[in-house]
């Protein structure tokens, strides 16, 4: 997934007019008395993102659940690493920064470490990303207690009813991963960029 986007952070020019939104949240969904739990089913997380995700005022149900609740497709792991670039989104979003600066640099990282503890992917990254130590601090606390909760419960809000991930939506246009850079150099009205 990183790869075409990781492209498109580090084309010359193209992330300065790219509105790009990443959403670390995946194919993982709350487990509801409507939709269901465990074990992972694609229409269970479907039906949750539907009755629950990206809309104004969901039912009450949808994020009551346990945070050791949430259903991944993939595991534990899965899910750590997700709530780590939540916890690094919540810092850079605080200031404000553009999302292909040290978020997207911390979000590259990370997936680089997947095999690693997520302490360690956390430690190492927010290094390689320029995060402050009180950023570390934060990031560290946000990702180990209940105080990242909110994070975590943030970016299931933004989900979208989608096939699978990584899905890609270019001027609301759903786009292969690997044609980003072509579909945003196309979409974009403006003189074009030089990593066009």
């Amino acid at each position: 997934m990183s790869g075409p986007l990781n492209q498109l952070a580090g084309a010359v020019d193209i992330a300065k007019i790219t509105d790009f939104h990443h959403v670390p949240f995946g194919n993982s969904y709350f487990p509801t008395a409507a939709c269901g739990g465990a074990p992972y089913d694609p229409t269970k997380r479907q039906c949750f993102e539907t009755r629950c995700a990206g809309i104004p005022e969901p039912p009450e149900d949808c994020f009551a659940a346990n945070m050791s609740q949430i259903v991944t497709q993939h595991g534990p792991q899965e899910y750590a690493f997700n709530r780590l670039a939540a916890c690094a989104k919540d810092v850079t979003v605080q200031k404000g920064e553009p999302w292909y600066t040290r978020y997207w640099s911390f979000v590259y990282c990370s997936e680089d470490k997947y095999s690693s503890t997520p302490e360690s992917a956390l430690a190492s990254c927010a290094t390689k990303s320029n995060f402050t130590v009180d950023d570390s601090a934060y990031m560290s606390l946000c990702y180990a207690t209940p105080f990242g909760d909110a994070s975590v419960i943030r970016e299931a809000k933004a989900t979208i009813l989608h096939q699978g991930t990584p899905t890609v939506l270019v001027d609301g246009k759903d786009t292969p991963v690997g044609d980003v850079l072509k579909a945003v150099c196309a979409a974009y009205t403006g003189p074009k960029p030089q990593g066009c």
